[in-house]
């Protein structure tokens, strides 16, 4: 132990204690890129969420509250057909005004808005679309941060076009757009863009982004069915899929499920009715055209597998489309596919079966009425598919049977009275869209409706919602809208309204989730701003709505009201040394804490300098103190280094605490972070726990203490150094924490010790996408 203070820097002569007024840094600057973000899940970059179409977001928690707590809609330009996807605290939309937008995911204020092409106005074929433009949805990469979508451009000539953009600004990427006109069967057939619809969803997989077509409604000119695949770097298209010969024609690959894609990368589409080979009965194989089909692509659009039920020509000349959806993958390697006809076939992967050769004996959905029966697309979650049934009028659980044979599927439940949409699941809900009644619906999954939201517009045919954590995203007929269902189902942020807060690194003091907003906070033009605590109560300060911020020099910055005016602390000139302080209960002072371990007095106002520390740790030369706490009788307390060693110290004249007797200690790691000493501590009997820059969260405890509780749920970025503060909510102790993480960009996490409930996510924040600028949470 060290008994006399800091030598270091004051043989630089940089260590002032007089009363000292310190100006600030010369220029007052906000960060740059802050924009809130919203503690959502996972994300969902293409349609229904992922390659085998599921719908599904296993990481997304319960959604117990059947009434949204807040909502946006947010207009757009043109029509909007697509599902949005959701990515990096962004929505995408895409309309057919050829326009794609950005949208935050939490607020829906527009961060870009591009329209990558020349929509055309009328469309040859009469459709009940018009302007045209992009129809599908379109395909986010995660990786490189790209989306990826299809459009009709006005020309000339009328042509498609593949898009990519930058999800960070909306800037074209190298190498596109690419234009897609495609031939096929020795040049003898040409994709016509005045005949052919881009209305399935893209998809992403193999280092290429593959988009089907079809035709238009009403079946108008001599469309064929195409699969086209472009590279994610762009250039041009490099595989084609068009089976027909030039005599053929329709089969139509239109579904707004476009498509789904196994684990090996090989990509499953349906078709729709065929114009030629179904003349006459029974249906002749030889005059296959492939149309009513289901078809195994590989990864350069090669056809690997088909199926086709037996009476496939009869169900072309009754126009009963299979592939008015598309197939789904369940689990051990089963295709599904229902469609217009209202049945079900149940297919293998890799061998599909070949005309009439499904691996389910009875294939006819008993709630569900021949004819016009199913579109769009599924949802699953193991072991039902969930489908929009709209000759019944009723949305569907189907139970599949997708292992030991025979294999086969019963109706689970059925909930009607409306035209439901493509659904999709998340929380523990199906959610689906109310076609004709401009509703949005969510079902428990013994298929009781327990949400039932109005929209402010009504949705277009097809139409289906995307999700992310407890928000679900609705495409309207030219908006968007968001819908937050967070709920009670633990702990708040403590206050209400809340009253939380983050320190940035400039110096600003950040309201999270809506809390009031705090005034008169530091700017730096450099981020200086180490820490930042709120004064206790008893000093004329409501906490926390005034307190003050350390810059690394050791200067300390009044916020909020009233202003707290410091009156004499340590100042390290030039010296990034300054680490963190905390409060003295009186809220008259208190003591910062410098890179070496030195505990330095401070005041407030005209109080004099609370006693000078006694004993205390010294790293002489390291720069490994992290942080300060003190007993409540501010007898003492305890100091954090890199290395997660816990050290007592001591003010003059008093005996230091009892040493920690258990905490996580990383040899050679400088990994530690964070430091909460629980407010019931004493000098004998000490407990808390350590934050590491990975999000762990560790115990510690002197020997006559009740160890804490171990953690139960927190966030964890194995390897990455990202995790920065923690707060705890009010109410927690020992044997029952809750609280909050917040990592390095302002992302802030609930936390919870075994058995408690998480708190609720904060729905608002700040948020510096990969900058590391988030320095402290604090809250009251």
């Amino acid at each position: 132990m060290r008994g006399t203070r800091l030598p270091l820097l004051a043989a630089a002569g940089a260590l002032l204690l007089a009363v000292f007024s310190f100006g600030g840094p010369p220029s007052v600057r906000m960060p740059s890129s802050i924009n809130i973000a919203s503690n959502f899940g996972a994300g969902w970059t293409t349609y229904h969420h992922d390659n085998a179409r599921t719908g599904y977001d296993a990481t997304a928690s319960a959604i117990v509250n059947t009434n949204p707590v807040s909502q946006w809609n947010t207009p757009l330009d043109s029509n909007v057909y697509a599902e949005p996807l959701i990515w990096n605290g962004m929505v995408i939309a895409a309309t057919q005004n050829d326009s794609l937008y950005a949208l935050n995911e939490g607020t829906g204020a527009v961060i870009w808005h591009q329209v990558v092409g020349a929509s055309v106005p009328t469309h040859y074929c009469a459709s009940e679309i018009n302007p045209i433009g992009i129809t599908s949805t379109p395909v986010i990469d995660p990786a490189t941060n790209i989306v990826y979508a299809v459009g009709l451009i006005n020309g000339p000539p009328i042509r498609y076009q593949m898009f990519a953009r930058n999800l960070a600004d909306g800037s074209n990427v190298s190498g596109f757009p690419v234009d897609i006109t495609p031939t096929a069967q020795g040049g003898t057939v040409t994709l016509s863009p005045t005949e052919a619809e881009q209305r399935g969803a893209l998809g992403l997989a193999n280092g290429h982004v593959y988009v089907p077509f079809g035709g238009w409604l009403g079946d108008c000119g001599n469309y064929h069915p195409w699969v086209v695949s472009v590279p994610t770097s762009g250039g041009a298209l490099d595989h084609v899929y068009e089976p027909q010969t030039s005599s053929q024609r329709e089969a139509g690959i239109w579904a707004a499920q476009g498509m789904s894609i196994d684990g090996s990368g090989n990509i499953y589409v349906a078709t729709g009715n065929g114009g030629s080979g179904s003349a006459s009965l029974p249906c002749n194989t030889g005059l296959y055209d492939h149309g009513n089909g289901v078809f195994e692509l590989s990864s350069t659009l090669a056809e690997l597998s088909s199926f086709a039920p037996s009476n496939w020509c009869t169900l072309s000349q009754a126009d009963q489309d299979v592939g008015s959806i598309a197939p789904s993958v369940l689990n051990n390697n089963i295709i599904f596919q229902t469609g217009k006809p209202g049945q079900v076939w149940l297919l293998h992967e890799g061998a599909l079966g070949g005309f009439g050769g499904q691996a389910n004996s009875s294939t006819a959905i008993s709630t569900c009425a021949s004819g016009g029966s199913v579109f769009g697309g599924a949802a699953y979650v193991y072991p039902d598919v969930y489908i929009a049934c709209n000759s019944s009028g009723s949305l569907q659980a189907l139970t599949v049977n997708s292992g030991t044979p025979p294999l086969g599927f019963s109706t689970h439940w059925a909930a009607g009275g409306f035209t439901p949409g493509p659904p999709i699941v998340e929380g523990g809900l199906v959610w689906t869209l109310n076609i004709g009644g401009s509703a949005l619906y969510g079902y428990n999954t013994s298929g009781t409706r327990v949400v039932n939201v109005t929209l402010p517009q009504g949705v277009h045919h097809f139409s289906t919602p995307a999700a992310d954590g407890d928000w679900i995203f609705v495409p309207q007929a030219t908006s968007i809208s968001g819908f937050n269902f967070a709920g009670p189902s633990g702990p708040s942020c403590g206050a209400n309204p809340c009253q939380i807060y983050t320190v940035d690194g400039y110096g600003g003091v950040d309201a999270d989730a809506n809390s009031p907003a705090i005034t008169n906070a530091p700017h730096f033009s450099w981020p200086a701003a180490r820490v930042g605590h709120f004064a206790p109560a008893g000093t004329g300060v409501t906490p926390p709505q005034a307190g003050l911020v350390l810059d690394a020099y050791g200067g300390l910055h009044p916020y909020g009201s009233p202003t707290l005016t410091p009156g004499q602390y340590p100042y390290f000139l030039g010296f990034d040394i300054a680490r963190d302080f905390v409060w003295l209960p009186s809220g008259t002072g208190g003591y910062e804490l410098d890179g070496y371990g030195g505990i330095h007095p401070f005041s407030v106002g005209a109080n004099p300098l609370p006693p000078q520390p006694g004993q205390y740790p010294y790293f002489a030369g390291n720069d490994v103190a992290k942080k300060i706490t003190l007993l409540s009788d501010a007898s003492g307390g305890y100091v954090l280094d890199a290395y997660g060693g816990i050290h007592p110290w001591s003010v003059t004249g008093q005996a230091l605490p009892t040493p920690m007797a258990q905490y996580a200690y990383f040899p050679g790691l400088r990994i530690a972070r964070d430091m909460f000493l629980f407010p019931s501590s004493t000098a004998a009997a000490g407990t808390g726990y350590v934050l590491d820059g990975y999000g762990g969260m560790h115990p510690f405890w002197s020997a006559t203490a009740t160890p804490p509780s171990a953690m139960g749920q927190y966030p964890y970025w194995n390897g990455s150094d990202i995790g920065r503060s923690l707060w705890f909510l009010p109410t927690a102790t020992a044997a029952a924490s809750t609280g909050y993480e917040l990592d390095m960009s302002g992302g802030i996490h609930p936390f919870a010790s075994s058995g408690q409930a998480l708190p609720v996510p904060l729905s608002q924040y700040p948020y510096w996408s990969g900058q590391d600028l988030a320095r402290t949470l604090f809250g009251a």
